[in-house]
């Protein structure tokens, strides 16, 4: 019986520089409002890596011809662990996105880390193992750490697309993602009845779908109060469990 499992994490500073734009269509496209136009943006992001982990975890279960542990002294050790990790690293990644809103439509599209990498130096490897499982305190034996100069890591690109409809009462919105966690959809819709926001939608993310709902009381023109309920399952169970958030709103 096997087991393993493979986990990398890093940790940076992003230092970023970027450009934002707004183009007026044409005469005569559009309701001529100050809203409507063509917006483009782009970041450069500079990213200075200050830890590097990468963990690799395997362990076999020897068994006799009764089914019980034992001991295979001919094979491997059992519990094999390599840890390769540095603390300095430097890369860089580019976000842009552009969108349009015209008439009562809004539609967008974005993809953030477009030749993203960070080349992580002076990596050490590590490991560690335990020859015997039946025997021994559980300590594991640390090998020599081994140089293994230079480490460059990619992630995959992160994109999102979405569009929005705006009528006097009503507005409805969605966006779709794909990037690092798999696929993402987001959707909201938002119905104005005075004094009274009323407000639902869904999400689905790591492959699972959570609803949400909301209400928004407007006090009067510069107060409001918006609570809402929604499910999520970011937790270590995946249970899919409810939440409350409050927030004031001061309009000016």
């Amino acid at each position: 019986m096997t087991a393993q499992n493979a986990t990398t994490g890093q940790l940076a500073l992003a230092i970023a520089g970027g450009y934002r734009g707004r183009f007026a269509f044409a005469p005569g496209i559009g309701l001529g409002t100050d809203r409507e136009g063509l917006y483009v943006a782009a970041n450069y992001n500079y990213l200075h890596g200050t830890r590097y982990e990468d963990i690799d975890f395997r362990l076999r279960m020897d068994t006799d011809n009764v089914g019980l542990l034992t001991v295979n002294p001919f094979l491997p050790p059992p519990l094999f662990v390599t840890r390769t990790n540095t603390d300095s690293g430097a890369g860089m990644a580019i976000d842009v996105g552009v969108g349009a809103v015209i008439e009562r439509w809004e539609v967008g599209f974005g993809a953030n880390g477009l030749g993203n990498f960070i080349n992580w130096t002076e990596t050490e490897q590590t490991s560690y193992f335990h020859a015997n499982l039946l025997q021994g305190d559980g300590d594991l034996i640390e090998g020599v750490p081994v140089p293994l100069g230079e480490v460059r890591v990619e992630l995959p690109i992160d994109y999102h697309a979405n569009v929005g409809y705006t009528v006097d009462r009503w507005a409805a919105v969605a966006e779709f993602g794909r990037g690092l966690q798999g696929n993402s959809f987001h959707s909201g819709a938002e119905m104005r009845m005075g004094a009274v926001d009323a407000r639902g939608g869904a999400v689905y993310s790591r492959e699972r779908w959570n609803p949400t709902a909301g209400v928004g009381l407007n006090v009067n023109d510069r107060v409001g109060v918006d609570v809402a309920v929604y499910a999520n399952s970011a937790n270590v169970e995946r249970k899919r469990k409810p939440a409350i958030a409050v927030s004031l709103r001061f309009n000016q």
